[in-house]
């Protein structure tokens, strides 16, 4: 009899035994790499604690402080780092209040805030003379306040948000109040008056919008590099007389920034895009006023004293391509304008304050003529310049 062909069953039980019979090869041990991993896993993962817990220890507590004039809310979230609750105060370190030294940020404050953006609390953090405003009702009480004190004008620093920022626009055109702002999104959204802000680099269609708006743009050029600039282009301005009204500290601080010739070669690259957005503005039919913002911190760099800051603006507009004429109006009719008191100051029209200036040459041929400065007419009076640095003896 032939043999029966085998069925696939019976195939495969076959290869079954087959294998069973074969050796099978040892497997290594790799515990000892499962282990060594496992260890350096713990490892890293113990050291990421270790810096978080070390953070939140590092700096709850540590306001972070950076010199400044001031501080918006787009700054102070700037400043703030998303693995922990930090701000970024703008001001003296011995000024910096102790609220602002220990911020509200324990541990598991730090651990969640590396999930997600560090909030701020509604904090708001205001110069000397400011308001903090967080909610509804603080902002309720100030503008009460500001009704009985009877304010000329409001400044906002920063941003509110929108409904904040509203109501007043809201209060204070309907007392009549100038409202200016440091912020290009309330200026334009709520109809402020005034933007009082430096722009470098901006978008073509901000400089449209700003043009168009009818704001009151004031550029601050002295106080964003224009005096160190001018004082490493023209260094008669420390040999000016006039220089020494000022605190000591003042006049150090120029000729020493007059002298770190390391640290101004790339002034001007820095400084032309902000003379450019001055041009670009002017030519798109902005209206530009002067304004120094001076008397906040003249010891620092980056700031300028009363009367030469002034100056050193009008030059540092015509040097961004306005006319001598321009910049002469920006700091008179312009400026009364923006003030909201053109009807007393501005021009000299029969009915207004007689405040003139003399000078000893010609500003529309060389805009720094207004140093030049011979007599003042304060009121209807007149003050010879030589005598206006002398002490003089009250009347009785």
């Amino acid at each position: 009899m032939g043999a029966e062909p085998a069925s696939a069953t019976g195939r495969r039980a076959r290869r079954r035994a087959l294998r069973r019979a074969q050796p099978v090869p040892a497997r290594p041990d790799r515990s000892h790499h499962r282990k060594r991993h496992h260890r350096r896993h713990l490892a890293a993962r113990r050291r990421v604690a270790r810096r978080r817990r070390g953070r939140c220890r590092r700096r709850n507590g540590d306001a972070g402080i950076h010199r400044d004039a001031d501080a918006s809310r787009s700054d102070l979230w700037r400043g703030a780092r998303p693995h922990l609750a930090r701000v970024r105060h703008h001001q003296r370190a011995r000024r910096v209040p102790q609220s602002l030294r220990r911020p509200r940020a324990a541990r598991g404050d730090c651990e969640r805030a590396s999930r997600r953006p560090a909030r701020l609390h509604r904090r708001r953090f205001v110069r000397r003379g400011g308001v903090s405003i967080g909610s509804e009702p603080q902002l309720d009480a100030a503008l009460a306040r500001a009704t009985l004190l009877g304010v000329d004008f409001m400044t906002l620093r920063g941003r509110l948000g929108g409904r904040l920022e509203s109501r007043l626009a809201d209060y204070a055109h309907g007392h009549g109040l100038r409202l200016t702002t440091t912020e290009i999104f309330p200026a334009m959204a709520f109809g402020f008056d005034d933007l009082n802000v430096p722009l470098r680099q901006p978008y073509h269609d901000v400089i449209d919008v700003v043009a168009k708006s009818g704001l009151a743009w004031t550029p601050m050029l002295a106080t964003h590099l224009g005096l160190v600039t001018s004082i490493e282009h023209d260094r008669t301005i420390l040999r000016d007389p006039r220089l020494s009204m000022f605190p000591p500290a003042i006049a150090a601080a120029y000729r020493a920034m007059a002298n770190a010739r390391n640290e101004t070669q790339g002034l001007e690259a820095a400084f032309k895009p902000y003379r450019d957005t001055v041009k670009a503005i002017v030519l798109a039919g902005g209206r530009v006023v002067v304004g120094t913002d001076a008397g906040t911190n003249a010891v620092s760099p980056v700031e300028a004293p009363y009367g030469l800051s002034l100056h050193v603006e009008l030059e540092q507009l015509v040097a961004s391509g306005m006319t001598p004429f321009q910049a002469l109006q920006a700091a008179t009719l312009s400026a009364a304008e923006a003030l909201g008191v053109a009807d007393e100051i501005g021009t000299i029209e029969p009915g207004k304050f007689a405040d003139l200036v003399f000078l000893g040459g010609d500003p529309l041929q060389d805009i720094r003529r207004t140093r030049d400065v011979r007599r003042v007419m304060r009121g209807g009076r007149i003050y010879d310049a030589s005598l206006l640095g002398v002490p003089q003896q009250a009347p009785r």
